[in-house]
């Protein structure tokens, strides 16, 4: 975690240099990652990723006071990833206890994928754990806040205004984006479910770039990972590859590197109750496709003048798949065992791990949208 500017062990001075921020001053990500997210209940939903030279809590600085929906309580930071964690489930309770006990371990075995994240941070503290890995930001002290307003400094104002204005811009468009999404509905004469209609709006949000995904891990950018895949496959003993998820953006010019979205842990942050308890995660994304078939028709047909826009971009350059562990596949929807196929992290470990396979019967995978450039 980064501490509060008022924890005790903070110095004094530094307090009084970022005492300008209510939450948290401005800062410049210099090395590693950072993710920023709410914690509601038992869900933990990824806002941001923040890596090298990313610009954090500028948005804040730039509100007008009194004019914001949230205080800024409600989220929270964590270096490298609070949404980090094992595709396959550590759920063996001999060999848990055995790898507790080895480690001295205080954390309880996780019941679910996010709660690994408390795991990993624990054993990572451990002095068994020889990897270092640590986050760099530099935050900007209450004088430099001050100073934009000196004409000496209109060059470094004009560039936070500027970039803030690109980090807004699908904010700005999406009563654009929401308007063609209801109509390509309507005209197809869909009758969707309610949440699922949900899930897919914010499919595109996250093939926009407005908000993270999951990859599958293939270096350290957002954590020790390579250390922690080794000590569970040796320690803990999976009977899989050690295949690690974390939140990502979608690479917008490597069609190998794609991000992919979960039924199993949702992360939008609109949604409607979901109408039933059970669920068959097949019949869901079947519905689900049908949806964006139909948004993928609709703005095609030039209506709203779309045509020639972002929007065109996403129903036409980029590439939904539907996986689910299931034998069978049906229009768009394939095979778990055929992800690694198409995501070079996975051919990676595959070659890093030849006698194992991957985790296709994870819970994560049966239910999963991959989106990635074409």
């Amino acid at each position: 975690h980064i501490a509060p500017i008022s924890h005790p062990d903070t110095d004094k001075q530094l307090q009084q240099a970022l005492a300008y921020a209510i939450n948290m001053p401005i800062g410049l990500m210099l090395a590693k990652t950072l993710e920023v997210y709410w914690q509601l209940d038992n869900q933990v939903l990824p806002l941001m990723v923040a890596s090298e030279g990313r610009l954090l809590s500028l948005m804040g600085m730039l509100q007008q006071a009194g004019t914001s929906l949230h205080t800024g309580g409600e989220w929270f930071i964590r270096a490298g990833a609070r949404s980090v964690f094992f595709l396959s489930k550590i759920s063996d309770t001999a060999r848990y206890a055995k790898f507790s006990k080895a480690y001295g371990l205080q954390t309880s075995m996780p019941t679910s994928f996010l709660q690994q994240s408390d795991l990993l941070r624990e054993v990572y503290q451990k002095p068994q754990f020889e990897e270092s890995w640590n986050a760099k930001v530099l935050f900007f002290a209450g004088e430099w806040i001050e100073a934009l307003n000196d004409p000496a400094f209109m060059p470094l104002k004009s560039y936070l205004l500027e970039t803030a204005w690109r980090y807004s811009s699908y904010a700005r468009d999406f009563w654009m984006f929401n308007l063609a999404y209801s109509m390509g509905q309507i005209k197809s004469n869909l009758r969707p479910n309610p949440y699922l209609s949900d899930v897919v709006r914010h499919l595109y949000s996250m093939a926009a770039g407005a908000y993270p995904g999951f990859c599958f891990a293939n270096d350290d950018r957002i954590g020790p990972l390579s250390a922690l895949k080794d000590v569970f496959h040796q320690d803990y003993g999976f009977k899989v590859m050690p295949t690690m998820v974390h939140p990502s953006y979608v690479d917008q010019t490597n069609a190998m590197n794609p991000i992919y979205y979960s039924l199993e842990i949702p992360t939008q942050l609109s949604y409607s109750p979901r109408s039933l308890k059970k669920t068959v995660k097949m019949r869901e994304i079947r519905e689900m496709n049908d949806i964006m078939v139909a948004i993928r028709k609709y703005v095609l047909s030039g209506a709203l003048n779309m045509l020639g826009t972002p929007l065109e971009d996403l129903v036409s350059k980029m590439d939904y798949r539907f996986y689910h562990s299931s034998d069978e596949e049906q229009s768009n929807i394939y095979q778990a065992e055929k992800m690694a196929l198409l995501d070079e992290s996975l051919l990676a470990e595959s070659a890093a791990y030849p006698e194992y396979d991957f985790c296709a019967r994870s819970a994560f995978v049966r239910g999963c949208v991959r989106m990635a450039i074409k």
